[in-house]
């Protein structure tokens, strides 16, 4: 291999990489509910689709999905199975997220939701930095279970004081 596809190459990993990380940030930032941290990895003007709740753009999607999260009893976020490909400073990549939700609801009861997805992703590279251009979410399935308050009360300890760290 010569000098010129090596260079080739390994920027291609360092740009896979950089967008692996910012994908990685989203379920940290969401699940501790940091708004700075979620705003980092989206064009300010960068729109989202989240499968018919919500349609605007990044940082507008920031607040709402933060508003919505802070009102559950739990929630936690994790990504697998990415694939990037590049463009020069465009990129596409599809994630598959898995989403677990205690939502409240009246007299301490709660439903638990499990939802599979994945993230459709386009990325911009602007001052040498990947950001999120477009995000669609494509759900694939959600599972909810309604618990009693005694259910829940015997089945989930909730700690939230680890969620800061």
């Amino acid at each position: 291999m010569d000098d010129k596809m090596e260079t080739s190459a390994l920027q291609e990993w360092l740009d896979k990489q950089q967008i692996t990380e910012a994908l990685h940030k989203y379920p940290i930032a969401l699940d501790s509910l940091d708004r700075e941290l979620l705003l980092s990895i989206g064009h300010a003007r960068g729109r989202v689709s989240f499968d018919g709740m919500f349609e605007g753009d990044w940082p507008t999607f920031v607040d709402w999905v933060i508003t919505i999260h802070k009102g559950l009893l739990f929630h936690n976020h994790r990504i697998t199975n990415t694939l990037i490909e590049l463009h020069g400073d465009v990129a596409s990549s599809r994630t598959n997220v898995t989403a677990t939700l205690l939502i409240r609801l009246d007299k301490g009861d709660a439903d638990e939701r499990l939802i599979q997805a994945r993230y459709l992703d386009k990325w911009t590279r602007e001052n040498g930095v990947w950001l999120i251009s477009e995000r669609v979410l494509a759900r694939d399935l959600r599972r909810t279970t309604r618990l009693s308050a005694e259910e829940l009360k015997a089945r989930f300890v909730i700690d939230d004081s680890v969620r800061k760290i």
